[in-house]
C-alpha cells in the first residue's frame, strides 16, 4: 500500500491529457480518489472524481472488466461511471474511472447528524440502496462490500459506488467502515462469506445490517471484537432493536437471515417499504357531492399564447388567471420537509407560462447552440444551463419578441403546478399514478424525453413533474418565513443559489412533488437543469 504522502503530491498533477487532480480524497491498497477537472482548451469542463489505480500486468484483464462494468451500469442509484483514462504517476501505468462527482458519503452523512437520523430518512435510504442492489442484481452482480463509506450522495439521490474497480478504496480518515464503529468490512460480511459462497444474497445481509445502524445507532451483533463478531455471525442471532419502526424492523429481521436461500431480496425490501396502495372500491357509485373537489373553480377556455422563434419553431405558454393559493407542503402531507413551511397564503397576478420546458429546439432557435447532455431528441428539455444561461435566453428572447420574457418566481411556478389542487401531487395523493404525468428514476431509463408526452394537469401544462429541474427566479431561503405574498420572486437576502423546482428524470416520486424543492449556484451546470420562461401580462 501506498502512504498518503504518495497521492497527496499528485495534487496540481495532469491524470492524462485532460484532467487536472484538484484534490486528494481518499486511499487504498491498490489506489487514490481525486477530486478532479475535467479541461478543454484551457477552460473548466466539469468537476469529477476520479478512482486511479496501478495497473497489474498480471491481472490487466481484470482490472479492465471491472472499468468496462462501471463504465456500462446506469441506474439512478448507482455512481455514474463516465469514461475511463490512462496516465502515469511517478513512472507506473495507472487506469483511471471518472465518475460523476458525489456530495458526501453516508458515513460522513451519517457522522454529521448529531440526533440521528428520522424513520423518513432512514427509510428513503434504503429505498434508494435497495432499488440500486436490484438494478445489479438483475445484470448478474454481486456488489460484496456494501458499506456506509461506499454508498455516495449526489444532489438528491443516493447511489452505490464501488462496484466495479478498486473495491478496496476506502476512507481516509478511519480504518472503520460503519456508524457504529464496527471493525472494517467484516462488519458487513454475512454467514455465508466465511466459506466463500457469493451471491447477491450476501448484499441484502449488508443492507439490512447498514438499516439497523442508521435506524438505531447500533450493530446487529454488538462486539468491537472481529473474531467475537465472526462468531456471533455465524452462531447467533441478530439483536435487533425493538423500537425499529415497521416496516423498518420488518425488513431487517427478513435481510439477516441466516440462510441465504431464504433471505429477502431487494424487489422483496422495495415491496415492503413501498407497498402498493389498496384501493376500496364502494358498492354503489359515490354522488357528485361526496367526490373529492378542487379548491377552487378551474378556469375554462384557457388563452394559449404563441411566440414564432424562426424556421417554424413555435413556442407555447398558456395564460393563467389571477388567484389565491397555499403556497408550501399539503396539509397532512408526511413528506412534506421544513424547507417547504410553513404553509402560506399566496396572491398571483395574472401571467402566462410556458406550456412545456423550454426544449432544445427552442434554445437552439434563440441561442444558435445545443448544450445538452442528453441529445436523443431535439424536442426533449434542453439542460446543461446555468441559472445565468436562462437568463441570457430570457433577455435575448425578451429582444426579439419585445415582450420582457423571464423564469417564473417560485410562487408563480407552484401556482402553476398545483393548477387549483391541494393534494401532494397536482393528480391527487397516489405516488403510483405519477407515471402518467412524469419521467422520472422508474420509467426514465436515465434519460430525458420530449416534452409533452405525458398528462397534463388541469392548467393543461406539461412535465411540471420530472423530466428535467426548472430553474426559477428565486434566491434559496431555508424556510418562507417572511416569504413574499404577492407573488412575486424573493430576491431579498437568501444566499447565492437559486430555486430548482419539479423534480427531474433522475428523482424519485418524492421529489416531483408540487411543494417539492432545492436548490443550486447559479452558475452551475447539470444534465438534469432545465428551465420554461413566463411573462407578465
Amino acid at each position: 500500500m501506498y502512504p498518503p504522502n504518495y497521492w497527496k503530491k499528485q495534487e496540481g498533477h495532469w491524470f492524462g491529457s485532460k484532467y487536472l487532480l484538484k484534490e486528494f480524497l481518499g486511499y487504498g491498497a491498490y489506489g487514490a480518489v481525486f477530486r478532479a477537472n475535467e479541461m478543454l482548451a484551457e477552460r473548466v469542463m466539469q468537476s469529477v472524481a476520479i478512482k486511479i489505480v496501478i495497473a497489474d500486468m498480471d491481472n490487466l484483464d481484470n482490472q479492465l472488466a471491472e472499468l468496462q462494468l462501471s463504465v456500462r451500469l446506469r441506474h439512478p442509484h448507482l455512481i455514474n461511471g463516465i469514461t475511463c483514462e490512462q496516465g502515469e504517476i511517478f513512472g507506473d501505468l495507472c487506469l483511471g474511472l471518472v465518475m460523476e462527482l458525489a456530495d458526501d458519503t453516508l458515513e460522513g452523512y451519517y457522522a454529521k447528524q448529531s440526533q440521528g437520523l428520522s424513520v423518513e430518512t432512514v427509510t428513503a435510504i434504503a429505498q434508494h440502496l435497495a432499488q440500486g442492489l436490484s438494478a445489479l442484481h438483475q445484470d448478474g452482480i454481486t456488489h460484496r462490500d456494501l458499506k456506509p463509506a461506499n454508498v455516495l450522495l449526489v444532489k438528491d439521490l443516493w447511489k452505490l459506488g464501488d462496484f466495479g474497480i478498486a473495491r478496496s478504496l476506502q476512507d481516509k480518515t478511519s480504518t472503520y467502515t460503519s456508524p457504529s464503529q464496527q471493525i472494517g468490512t467484516i462488519a458487513y460480511m454475512p454467514p455465508e462469506s466465511y466459506s466463500g459462497k457469493i451471491s447477491p444474497a450476501w448484499d441484502l445481509w449488508a443492507f439490512g445490517v447498514m438499516v439497523h445502524q442508521l435506524a438505531s445507532g447500533q450493530h446487529p451483533f454488538p462486539t468491537q471484537l472481529a473474531p467475537e463478531l465472526m462468531r456471533m455471525v455465524l452462531m447467533e442471532n441478530p439483536q435487533i432493536d425493538p423500537k425499529l419502526s415497521s416496516p423498518l424492523g420488518e425488513v431487517v429481521a427478513g435481510c439477516l437471515i441466516k440462510d441465504p436461500k431464504e433471505r429477502w431480496s431487494a424487489e422483496k425490501v422495495l415491496t415492503a417499504l413501498n407497498p402498493p396502495q389498496v384501493v376500496q372500491v364502494p358498492r354503489s357509485s359515490p354522488s357528485i357531492a361526496s367526490l373529492p373537489q378542487p379548491a377552487t373553480p378551474l378556469p375554462t377556455g384557457l388563452t394559449t399564447i404563441t411566440e414564432n422563434l424562426g424556421e417554424g419553431v413555435i413556442l407555447e405558454l398558456i395564460q393563467l388567471p389571477a388567484g389565491q393559493f397555499m403556497m408550501g407542503g399539503s396539509k397532512g402531507d408526511p413528506k412534506a420537509y421544513d424547507d417547504e413551511k410553513p404553509l402560506h397564503q399566496v396572491f398571483i397576478k395574472v401571467f402566462a407560462i410556458g406550456k412545456y420546458p423550454i426544449t432544445q429546439r427552442q434554445y437552439k432557435a434563440v441561442m444558435g447552440k445545443n448544450p445538452s447532455y442528453c441529445k436523443f431528441t431535439l424536442d426533449a428539455p434542453v439542460e446543461q444551463v446555468t441559472w445565468n444561461d436562462a437568463q441570457i435566453f430570457c433577455r435575448k428572447l425578451s429582444e426579439s419578441t419585445g415582450k420582457k420574457y423571464r423564469l417564473p418566481s417560485e410562487a408563480e411556478w407552484e401556482y402553476a403546478c398545483k393548477a387549483g389542487s391541494e393534494t401532494p401531487y397536482y393528480f391527487g395523493d397516489n405516488a403510483y399514478q405519477l407515471s402518467d404525468h412524469a419521467w422520472f428514476n422508474e420509467n426514465s431509463k436515465n434519460r430525458t424525453h420530449p416534452v409533452g408526452e405525458k398528462l397534463p394537469n388541469a392548467w393543461e401544462l406539461h412535465d411540471m413533474n420530472g423530466n428535467v429541474w426548472e430553474w426559477c427566479e428565486d434566491r434559496w431561503h431555508d424556510t418562507y418565513h417572511r416569504a413574499p405574498v404577492d407573488g412575486t420572486s424573493w430576491t431579498q437576502k437568501g444566499d447565492s443559489r437559486r430555486v430548482l423546482r419539479g423534480g427531474s428524470r433522475e428523482g424519485n416520486s418524492g421529489t416531483c412533488r408540487s411543494s417539492f424543492r432545492r436548490r443550486g449556484s447559479p452558475d452551475h451546470k447539470d444534465s438534469n437543469h432545465g428551465f420554461r420562461v413566463a411573462v407578465s401580462l
